[in-house]
């Protein structure tokens, strides 16, 4: 194997690991918790767009470490996004 390819698998796994261990850990403690308090909209949000984009560059490229390093992190970031919107608190004041 080259170093190409040595340095693609390493940050594949690398990102991977990320999105597969604490990415869930959050969509978790979110659950439990019932709230996104604490996480900013704005992070997960472009951070979802980043690995949307990724995924989609690494697949018209083709590049493979690319796309299977990246995918995980956008469809785990969009059930965040998701999170954000089922655990909204009502703005002070408002009606429920």
């Amino acid at each position: 194997m080259d170093w190409e390819a040595t340095l693609g698998s390493a940050a594949t796994c690398a990102l991977v690991a990320y999105t597969c261990i604490g990415v869930p850990a959050q969509l978790l403690t979110n659950r439990k918790r019932r709230s996104t308090e604490g996480l900013s909209p704005w992070m997960v949000l472009l951070s979802w767009i980043a690995f949307v984009l990724f995924t989609g560059y690494g697949a018209v490229k083709p590049d493979w470490f690319v796309v299977v390093a990246n995918a995980p992190g956008a469809v785990l970031l969009f059930l965040m996004l998701l999170q954000f919107v089922a655990y909204r608190q009502p703005a002070p004041g408002a009606e429920r």
